[in-house]
């Protein structure tokens, strides 16, 4: 999994009285982090003042870098400490009744995308070690690129 950009997580407040003022902290697996083998990818910190019951919170443009899974799970109020997994909840300072719907997974899908290739350094085929390198990225619509990656080619050649 490269880079990942999560849009939104809509996170709602357990249905008891109690106000929740502090930091959440959301951890992101590979896998089902209550099982063994998962990967964590990330932790990230959502700041709630008077968070009160039914209210809801929106996250834009968490980036979550990773290798390679064909799912993500998301943990709430998980700082992301019981490494490896299974994780032990709970670990964090924000105390629940349950936290049995603290976790949810979604497959990954990706879209293929067509990458753009420019030569960056011509290869001399006199160079040892070789020295060309190429440049790939995926072109934005309207302009602009992601995903930049520069290749060292490697290769020897006439």
């Amino acid at each position: 999994m490269p880079e990942c950009k999560l849009h939104r997580v809509i996170a709602n407040n357990q249905p008891g009285d109690a106000t929740i003022n502090g930091n959440v902290p959301i951890s992101f697996y590979t896998s089902n982090p209550k099982r063994a083998g998962a990967t964590k990818l990330n932790t990230i910190n959502i700041a709630l003042n008077n968070f009160a019951k039914n209210s809801t919170v929106n996250l834009t443009n968490q980036v979550i870098n990773g290798v390679g899974s064909d799912s993500l799970y998301v943990v709430l109020n998980d700082a992301g400490t019981s490494v490896p997994t299974p994780i032990v909840l709970p670990n964090a300072p924000i105390v629940e009744c349950s936290y049995t719907d603290n976790i949810f997974g979604a497959g990954i899908h990706p879209i293929p995308v067509k990458l753009t290739a420019l030569e960056v350094n011509k290869n001399d085929p006199c160079a040892n070690p070789p020295n060309g390198a190429a440049r790939a990225y995926v072109p934005i619509a309207g302009g602009g690129e992601n995903t930049t990656t520069t290749i060292s080619t490697g290769l020897r050649g006439p």
